[in-house]
């Protein structure tokens, strides 16, 4: 009997980690004033792209097709990047706009950056996002409803896991198997919001 199993990439750079940029305890308040202090520029310098083309090479190399989890803000930044890897047989999926606690902000920002995700990364490829994943696995009860509104179809933010330095928690408990995503999905029951 044939091994399956379900690979994911999350295609967020290294400058959109919660000590960064991604929470309110960042050293820099947003992406754009990070380029300017590091980068001296008004843009990420593109270290992700030879990462992701190293990456296609060995999933091609070994016959692997998975899905990658692009913020909007990457897919803006890198949109050759996102038709590559769909060229290439790759679903892609949303990992919302920007790579930010998303428990610790409010519905409406949420939905904001979710719409602008799922319409930058289908206007690239031309066809339908249905999956997503939650930048820095946090999850709150308010998103599933916004996840069915805009027709995603499946959730990819809880994954079993151990704790990790005070994170990943309540996820140790998260099912082994994929569930279909509707109003009483794991994650309004294991969410931290």
């Amino acid at each position: 009997m044939e091994n399956k199993i379900m690979i994911s990439v999350d295609m967020d750079e290294w400058f959109q980690g919660r000590w960064a940029t991604g929470s309110k305890f960042s050293l820099w308040k947003d992406t754009k004033t990070f380029f300017q202090d590091v980068y001296k520029s008004d843009k990420p310098i593109g270290e992700i792209i030879p990462l992701t083309e190293f990456i296609l090479q060995i999933f091609k190399e070994n016959n692997i097709i998975g899905t990658f989890f692009f913020t909007g803000e990457i897919a803006r930044y890198y949109p050759d990047l996102v038709k590559m890897v769909a060229f290439n047989g790759h679903e892609i999926a949303s990992h919302n706009d920007v790579h930010i606690d998303y428990n610790s902000t409010n519905k409406r920002l949420f939905e904001e950056n979710l719409k602008k995700s799922k319409y930058t990364l289908e206007d690239i490829i031309g066809k339908e996002v249905i999956g997503y994943r939650a930048p820095n696995s946090t999850v709150a009860n308010y998103m599933i409803e916004i996840l069915l509104k805009y027709n995603f179809k499946y959730d990819s933010s809880i994954t079993p896991t151990r704790p990790f330095m005070g994170k990943f928690g309540k996820f140790t408990k998260a099912p082994i198997n994929p569930y279909i995503l509707c109003k009483e999905s794991p994650s309004n029951k294991i969410g931290r919001a």
